[in-house]
């Protein structure tokens, strides 16, 4: 499986090979390769998580432009020191002017820097900060939990579509490997999935809840574009160290 950027390199040195699950036929264009090369399992979003008790309904930002109102300046946004898709989705949807532009701003913000998807939310439900960029599936679960956090889509949301692929050489059980494909594209499989806070990509297994994946507007980052360049950008943008 993969969501970043290994897919181009894959394909070049002949190690992924083409797979047309009859199971496909239940995913959507964006959501697997025209070539059969890869196919979604599950989806990813970026989101911005709050802290309810930390940020009256009337201030939370509603767009990215709203994170550098001088109200967040000054460690009040925790951000991922690998939030490269995110960055890179955004980049490809805005073009590299307008989203340089943007990032060198926020830049300015002073945010918090750390690892860890879960890590941040539950800094953001303890107080530490109000806001914080992190996965949809992750604050929904702390929402579910009753921590007191909510989310907003900050639109285009970037989408991370996480994709398998089946090895084109020195498979040792080829068939087995395509019956698993199957398998993890099919209803059951999905169904599991979202019962395990995933966003599934299988169109007739919805999202629980919906808004998860509904509702907005979204810029897809798949596995099929290198991010090497995003990467440098990201780090000498928010002066983070390799």
């Amino acid at each position: 499986m993969s969501s970043r950027g290994g897919f181009t390199v894959l394909k070049q040195r002949n190690i992924i090979g083409r797979y047309d699950s009859p199971e496909r036929k239940y995913y959507s264009a964006d959501l697997k390769d025209k070539d059969g090369f890869w196919s979604s399992t599950f989806q990813n979003t970026f989101v911005l998580a709050y802290n309810k008790r930390n940020v009256k309904p009337d201030d939370v930002p509603k767009t990215y432009e709203d994170l550098l109102k001088p109200t967040w300046k000054g460690r009040q946004i925790i951000n991922d020191t690998d939030n490269f898709e995110w960055f890179d989705g955004l980049l490809k949807f805005w073009g590299r002017d307008k989203g340089m532009a943007y990032f060198k701003r926020l830049a300015q913000q002073d945010q918090i820097f750390q690892r860890g998807a879960r890590g941040r939310i539950q800094l953001v439900a303890a107080g530490e900060a109000p806001l914080t960029i992190s996965y949809g599936p992750h604050a929904q679960s702390f929402v579910n939990q009753g921590a007191p956090i909510e989310w907003v889509p900050l639109e285009p949301v970037v989408v991370i579509v996480n994709s398998i692929s089946i090895a084109q050489q020195r498979a040792p059980h080829p068939a087995a490997a395509k019956l698993f494909i199957d398998f993890l594209l099919s209803k059951t499989a999905q169904t599991k999935l979202r019962e395990m806070s995933r966003i599934p990509s299988r169109s007739d297994v919805e999202s629980d809840p919906p808004r998860l994946i509904k509702g907005f507007k979204k810029s897809f980052r798949t596995s099929k574009t290198s991010m090497s360049e995003s990467i440098k950008l990201f780090q000498q943008t928010f002066s983070l160290a390799p």
